[in-house]
């Protein structure tokens, strides 16, 4: 029994890498396409250090961005510290 159940469940919880891409294009044939590949390109490119400053300079000022409790102000005060890191954090994202 133990051989059995070991066996189902090492089977159901592996990815097997066949048939992964067909079974992706039959839920994506399903998915209706709302941005032309023009705008997925403009949509996936890499992201600059100023577009990600720009943004966080322009938060409230008293905006927690998570549970931390960290308000916008301190990355806003902090740019010049943190602002390289943040660039790394959303690159590897």
């Amino acid at each position: 029994m133990k051989h059995v159940l070991i066996t189902y469940y090492k089977d159901i919880l592996t990815e097997h890498s066949y048939g992964r891409q067909h079974d992706i294009n039959v839920v994506l044939q399903h998915i209706p396409r709302l941005a032309s590949n023009d705008q997925n390109t403009v949509l996936m490119r890499p992201i600059s250090f100023q577009e990600v400053e720009i943004v966080v300079m322009n938060m409230p000022k008293n905006n927690a961005l998570g549970l931390d409790g960290y308000t916008s102000y301190l990355f806003q005060t902090c740019w010049i510290f943190l602002g390289k890191e943040i660039q790394k954090l959303i690159e590897e994202s």
